[in-house]
Parts: structure tokens; sequence; C-alpha cells
């Protein structure tokens, strides 16, 4: 389409605005400039083509927009604003209804964005006519009143283009992008908004409420809404049950943020991720930690008796040997001491797996905690145990937390204990200190020790129950595997999280992230 091409593809509403306007503006130009001829061109690949004109001997063709003789392009030249030319040749061809030639031309360049795109023209015909020279700011202020429309109208439409790059952009986006009016109006949808609702297109959307497209939800929704508006502060992470086109019920992850607008045209843009998948998986992997944790306790418990009944049984054994004067040396004396240490250490684990499946069901009711107090405490419950494996524990300063102490008692004591387990023959020295997150509000508990540390691909894998690293070098008894896997389980309780830090060469260094008390 020529107009398109020739307007730089102006909207339809200013290809309107230019053919009712500019003719008018042209015959306007005549009176005002006593002219028998009036155009306005505009250029094109090295031609003049006349958009509006008044006056002109008609063209060849026919044609709305024609291209006027290029000779006429010798005399635009952009000399920075209007000018008169005299003196046009014969060749220029530039005539009026009665096929007089052009004696004396007005020329006033129009600009889009800063460049000469076309021109304003007048012309008499007749030979005594006056100077233009008088008239020529008035052309100038004609020609850039066209000039600022032109750049209106390329803004306009760059930013059209900008608007469907845009939107072309957001519908391939899988997360749900809608902003909405505190009246539930639907103002813009991208494409899986719009198919969330049962449609193709987010424009389908656009004008529509939520109590037309969603009816049983519609005051929930709009309710957040208005909540978040009124705010003037982000909503994120609101979990909001959702139905789908076809029926479907779901789980959507929300985020709304309300837009900075005037007062009547408030409105918040609604982020929206469909969780109803990952919501099912944690309601199964919820159920199935509820029977692993039910079958751990039950196991555990009911172990206990025919563990205390084989020990009871050994003793029997043992004390009936004795009255026999049987004496019990060698192989068999070796054979009962190590059943005997056997049902020991059943009974320590069956006790510790108690403990770890307690940890799910026990009623947590969190206080302030001296973090001071409970490693003194915990330290001064451990004393045979550090002073038999030569570990010397420097403790500074800690924090005061919200937790439960009896448990956190549990957690160092089961630290201190894996550090004195795999301590090296000669001792270990173990640290215990702290150091602040301010940014994300937390305390990092740093529980670290000199001993042979833990390989990098096992820094996550010991803190799974019945797991075990190779037994220590001096020679003491290999643990159970439950001790770490205790430890993480204390520290999710008091919503914090516990890891082995990776760039710690000289050991095992622990660190515990714990929520700072409010406050």
């Amino acid at each position: 389409m020529l107009i398109a091409e020739l307007l730089a593809r102006l909207p339809e509403d200013e290809i309107t605005f230019l053919r009712q306007n500019l003719d008018k503006l042209v015959r306007f130009g005549c009176d005002l400039f006593n002219s028998e001829i009036g155009l306005c061109v505009l250029e094109l690949r090295q031609r003049v083509w006349i958009v509006a004109q008044n006056g002109l001997l008609p063209q060849e063709g026919g044609a709305e927009f024609l291209p006027l003789n290029d000779q006429v392009r010798r005399f635009l030249t952009d000399e920075g604003g209007a000018y008169e030319r005299k003196g046009i040749p014969e060749n220029c061809d530039l005539r009026d209804t009665q096929n007089r030639s052009a004696t004396r031309l007005l020329i006033a360049p129009l600009k889009q964005g800063g460049e000469v795109v076309g021109h304003l023209i007048f012309a008499t015909t007749r030979e005594d006519a006056p100077s233009y020279a008088d008239v020529v700011d008035w052309a100038e202020l004609m020609a850039i009143g066209v000039s600022s429309r032109l750049d209106l109208s390329r803004t306009r439409d760059v930013l059209h283009q900008q608007d469907v790059f845009i939107r072309r952009i957001l519908d391939l986006v899988p997360t749900q992008l809608s902003r909405r009016t505190e009246e539930g109006t639907i103002l813009w949808a991208n494409r899986a908004s719009a198919k969330a609702f049962g449609h193709d297109r987010g424009e389908d959307l656009e004008g529509r409420s939520l109590e037309e497209l969603v009816p049983e939800l519609a005051p929930l929704y709009r309710d957040d809404d208005c909540s978040a508006i009124a705010l003037g502060e982000p909503s994120l992470n609101r979990i909001e049950p959702y139905r789908a086109a076809n029926g479907h019920a779901g789980w959507m992850k929300t985020d709304r943020v309300p837009l900075p607008e005037p007062e009547e045209n408030k409105s918040v843009l609604v982020v929206s991720t469909d969780i109803t998948e990952l919501k099912n998986r944690e309601e199964q992997l919820k159920t199935l930690n509820n029977s692993l944790t039910s079958f751990a306790s039950l196991a555990s418990h009911d172990l206990r008796a025919p563990l205390r009944q084989a020990g009871m049984f050994l003793d029997i054994l043992k004390d009936d040997l004795r009255a026999k004067s049987f004496d019990i040396e060698g192989d068999t004396l070796e054979a009962l001491s190590g059943l005997e240490a056997g049902l020991t250490r059943m009974r320590l684990m069956v006790s510790a797996l108690f403990k770890l499946a307690r940890l799910d069901t026990v009623d947590f009711h969190p206080r302030a905690v001296d973090l001071n107090i409970v490693v003194a405490n915990t330290i001064a419950q451990m004393k045979c145990t550090v002073d038999q494996d030569a570990v010397n524990i420097d403790v500074g300063q800690l924090p005061i937390i919200q937790g439960e102490e009896t448990l956190l008692i549990s957690l160092f004591q089961n630290l201190i204990d894996n550090a004195c387990r795999y301590a090296n023959q000669s001792g270990t020295n173990i640290r215990i200190y702290y150091r602040r997150d301010i940014r994300q509000l937390q305390h990092i508990i740093v529980v670290e020790d000199d001993g042979p540390g833990i390989p990098e691909h096992a820094m996550e894998s010991v803190f799974e129950p019945l797991r075990r690293l190779t037994p220590r070098a001096n020679g003491a008894e290999e643990g159970m595997g439950i001790g770490l896997a205790l430890c993480r389980r204390i520290v999710n309780v008091h919503k914090g999280r516990i890891s082995l830090d990776p760039e710690y060469s000289s050991g095992a260094r622990f660190l515990i992230a714990l929520p700072m008390q409010a406050g």
C-alpha cells in the first residue's frame, strides 16, 4: 500500500488525518500566500510524491498520490527553513489548472526525526506577483506544525511496534501474566493467562471481568487484588485455588504488584504459576514421610522388647555357665562378648532411630535460648568422652535464639561426638563460634575441627540416615550413621539449615544457619 509506505506505516487514523487535513492546509496556504498552486510532497525512492494539492494541473494516471516531475527535486534543497526561489525552468512542468507555469516558489521543508522527508510548496504563475519574502516565517510555522504531526505519528508507530514485540515475547512466557483493576476487569493478559481461562489469545480477555470468567473464585481474587493495591506493596507467594476451563481444580502461586498509576486508574500486575503438580507431589511426599516416620517409630519401639529379652537371656546364659563352674574363656568368651556388644549396639541404634522418628511428631514450642549455656552444658555432659579423646574445645561468644534447649543440646552433642569419633590419634581441636548474616537475617553457627575432614562428594549424603564414613583412624568404634541425620532434623525443626563448608580443607566445618530472633 503506497500511502502506508510513504508515511512510514502510519496507523489508519493517521492516514485519515492526512487525507482530510493536508488538502485543507494546502488550500489555506494558497489563500494566505496569494498562490495559484499549493502542494504537499513527500520524498520516497528518489522521487517526489504529491500527497495533497490545490490548483495543480491534473497529472497523468489520475492516481491519488502522484509522482511530481523529477526536475522539481533540483529546487527542493534544505536551506534550514522556509525559503523563496525564482526563475523556474520550463521543464519543471509545475503548472496551474490554466496550464500556466509557475514563476516563483515558496518552499518549506517537512522533517521527521530531524531529517527532511518532504516539502510544502506554494507557487504563483503571475510574473508581477509580489515577493514571498514577507510570508516566509508563516510558511515555516505551517511546516513545523506538519513536521510535529509526522514526528508524533512516527513515535506512535514505534511505540506500537514495541508493544507488539513485547506482547509476542510475553506470550512465549509460560507464567500467567495479567493486569487487573480494583473492580476485577482484565486490562491486559498474555497467552498463558488466556489459556488458563479457556481462550487462545490474551486479547480475548481484555475488557472482561473476573465475575464473567470465574464467578466462584472472583470474590477471592478481587479481594486479594484490592488488598495489594490498598497497601501499595507487592503481595508475594500467595497460594490460591483455581478451576481450569476444563473443570479441573488446581493450585496457583500468585504474586501481585500494584502499579504506580493515578488514583482513578489503579491496577495490579498479577503473576501466577501453576503449582498443582508440585502441590500433589508435596502431598504425596508428606504422606510417604508420615508413613515412614510411623513405620520407623513403631519398628524401633517394637524392637526394644526382643532386644531386652535377648540381653536378659544372654545374662542368664552367662550366670548359668558360671553356676556350673564352666570356665568362659577362649572362643566361647569371644563369642559371648561379641554377642553382648552387638546387642548393645543394636539397642543404641534402635534408640537413635526412635529419637529420629519422634522429631517429626514432637510439639515444638520455641523460646529464647542462650547458646552459650547450651554449649557449656553439652561439654559438661560429654567431659569423659572429650577427655578420653584428647579433644580441646574453644568456644566463642554465641547468640540467643528461639529454639528448644533439649534439642539444641542433642545437636551439639552429635556434632562434638562426630569430631571425637573421627579425631586423630594425637587428639583434635574444635572451634565453636558464630557470625551474622544481616542480609538473610540469620545467625551462622560454625562448628569446625582439624580432623581428617569429610570428602566433598559425601558432604550431602552424610546427613542421610544410616550413612557412615570409614572407621576412625584411632580404631575406636564406628558410628551408626544416625547422628548427623538427627542434627539435620533438629535444625529443620528450628527452621534453619545445616551444611558442610566445601571450601574448608583443614578438617570438617559445619555451618548451621538459624533465623535471627525477631525484634
